[in-house]
């Protein structure tokens, strides 16, 4: 028995009671509103065929005595629809026709759909791409990310061949699964039918998380065109080429209802320098750093700098909570943002939306090393991606340095919240000619 079948047999074991109670409920995205429709079906999920062959029933899990998707033979699928006839883009972009281009999610999470469709997109259906031609993106919840689902929409790519699809993989907490083993073979398959790949890929929260790991990441994308690396930027896959494995933002956090506000005090309206407002089981070091780092400010300026510690973090926020954290960001001229287990944090663009500007520490050990070069500041040494520009975020060696930069700041006369909010609005459409010139 090879390690990988042995993974592959020990993890769906354990992921079976979550993939069917998953697979309940469908979502389709309801054009780019941000309207969801949920469909629950009549039955429950049937047990997968294991034949190899690509049917569009198989909806089920894989039984303890299936053999790994990495390793048992595959048929060659592509010889089964050669003469299904390709669409004409050249044809349609000729007459200005809209050319469609699908967009596959296959995780309940909506955080990477939001950011896709509402920030990226800003609710638009289509854009016009760099050579002219008018682009439409059919954004598609697909199912969970299994197997299955992705096999039968493979197929269906295969039948359709658009010259350019799109894939949303979440792997944010690893892959249990063996999910980049399917990638690996799937568009291994598609190489010579003339389908260009696009891909959106969570990186894990850790480095090389369960099973996550950068060898299976390139194994996986290899024929792959493009690569956004969602949240999280891995600076070996950067190393690695540049101009294919690029960073994405992980954003607000959309997905609890985030929402940006649309009136925003200015810098000499706000009444604290700097606050911060968080769970203390992750941050508990830092916290203390930038209490002791305080201590040599005057009373009066210590008191305009909060640090509030909360319970456990928790996925859903109390009403009081989310009112005392939001009225923190809007109110404070600088965002203390700590990393948790990652360096990088939905607070960072939070702040920014607030117009508070995120005070960071940018050294951080292992892969996300270089996670600063998402906002145009890249460790030294690193990766530097130069269609990002520079952030105007206060950035420390150390947290023990806080106070004193805080105090540095407070001599200066300049318009923080103006900065930083023109600095986003420009980081934001950097990454939005990014994918267009990718896309087109």
């Amino acid at each position: 028995m090879t390690e990988t079948n042995a993974r592959s047999r020990h993890c769906f074991k354990e992921f079976i009671c979550v993939a069917v109670t998953l697979c309940v409920a469908g979502f389709t995205f309801n054009d780019f509103s941000g309207t969801w429709i949920v469909d629950v079906p009549n039955s429950v999920v049937q047990p997968l065929d294991v034949s190899g062959t690509l049917t569009s029933s198989n909806a089920g899990v894989m039984a303890d005595n299936t053999p790994s998707v990495a390793t048992r033979e595959r048929p060659n699928v592509i010889s089964t629809i050669t003469e299904t006839p390709a669409v004409d883009v050249v044809a349609a972009s000729s007459a200005r026709e809209a050319i469609t281009v699908p967009v596959y999610s296959f995780h309940p999470h909506t955080q990477m759909r939001q950011m896709f469709s509402d920030w990226l997109l800003e609710g638009k259906k289509s854009f016009t791409s760099t050579g002219g031609r008018t682009l439409q993106f059919d954004l598609k919840y697909a199912g969970v990310q299994r197997w299955p689902e992705v096999k039968k929409t493979f197929e269906r790519v295969l039948e359709q061949k658009p010259r350019l699809v799109l894939w949303m993989f979440v792997f944010k907490d690893g892959d249990v699964i063996g999910g980049l083993d399917w990638l690996k073979w799937i568009f291994n398959q598609s190489a010579n039918v003339g389908i260009r790949h696009g891909v959106f890929h969570w990186t894990p929260e850790w480095c090389d998380q369960a099973h996550a790991s950068f060898k299976a990441v390139r194994a996986a994308y290899q024929r792959v065109e493009f690569v956004f690396m969602f949240a999280y930027l891995d600076g070996r896959l950067a190393k690695l080429n540049s101009s294919k494995y690029m960073p994405f933002p992980l954003g607000p956090a959309m997905w609890r209802g985030w929402k940006r506000s649309a009136i925003l005090s200015p810098t000499r309206e706000r009444p604290l320098i700097a606050a911060y407002r968080g769970s203390s089981n992750t941050r508990k070091g830092e916290l203390d750093k930038m209490k002791a780092s305080l201590q040599n400010l005057s009373e009066s300026t210590r008191n305009r700098v909060v640090l509030e510690e909360r319970a456990k973090w928790s996925m859903k926020d109390s009403t009081e909570d989310q009112d005392r954290y939001l009225g923190l960001l809007s109110t404070s001229r600088f965002a203390i943002s700590p990393p948790g287990h990652n360096p990088n944090s939905y607070r960072v663009s939070e702040a920014c939306e607030s117009g508070s500007v995120p005070v960071i520490v940018s050294e951080f050990a292992g892969c996300y090393s270089n996670w600063a070069g998402l906002y145009g500041n890249p460790a030294a040494g690193a990766t530097r991606y130069d269609w990002i520009p520079k952030s105007p975020f206060i950035v420390l060696d150390s947290w023990t340095d806080l106070g004193k930069e805080l105090q540095k700041r407070l001599q200066e006369d300049r318009d923080d919240v103006a900065e930083v909010i023109k600095w986003y609005e420009a980081w934001r459409q950097a990454f939005r000619d990014k994918f267009i010139e990718k896309v087109s």
